[in-house]
């Protein structure tokens, strides 16, 4: 899960991955 919401984090949404990766 962590791969897949990275990539879509880092290619949509870089500002909700942080706080995704910081969890």
């Amino acid at each position: 899960m962590a791969s897949v919401c990275e990539v879509c984090g880092k290619g949509m949404m870089s500002g909700n991955n942080v706080s995704h990766s910081h969890v």
